[in-house]
């Protein structure tokens, strides 16, 4: 877990979704992160300004393996959905790109990669689709990290 890690030694600093409520802990929040359905043009739903998790519950989905909490979020809000999981970044945007089914995309995906293509992205609405992560560090490294606070501080901003 990180939060072990982080009072062990092994990590000077960690990101969570989450603010760290340890009293010897450094905490603000770092970046936020909206999740988008991503659809095909002729999917039902596609002329949506905004959809619920339960709205695309049911369906068959592809979803990429590596996406940390969002996978907890998902199985919540969608249990009777199907998600044909990938564990190849390129495969997934390969079958995106190629499939009728829904998928998943973030804000921060698309600042790094770009909008799919062909694709319509529609906002999900619940509060979970939204999180703010936090930077958190032992307050004794502060000062240690203050440049770095400095500048993530300001990117923020």
């Amino acid at each position: 877990m990180l939060l072990d890690g982080l009072k062990s030694g092994i990590y000077q600093f960690i990101i969570l979704p989450f603010p760290s409520e340890e009293p010897g802990h450094c905490c603000f929040p770092f970046e936020t992160e909206q999740l988008y359905f991503s659809l095909p043009p002729a999917h039902p739903l596609s002329g949506s300004k905004g959809l619920y998790f339960k709205d695309i519950d049911g369906e068959s989905i592809l979803l990429f393996s590596q996406i940390g909490f969002w996978r907890e979020v998902c199985r919540q809000k969608m249990p009777l959905t199907r998600a044909l999981v990938q564990t190849e970044q390129e495969d997934f945007q390969e079958l995106v790109q190629a499939s009728a089914l829904p998928s998943f995309v973030s804000d921060l995906t698309m600042r790094w990669a770009g909008k799919p293509e062909n694709r319509v992205v529609i906002p999900v609405l619940d509060p979970e689709a939204a999180v703010v992560y936090h930077f958190v560090c032992k307050k004794e490294e502060k000062k240690k990290l203050s440049a770095l606070i400095q500048r993530t501080q300001t990117d923020i901003e």
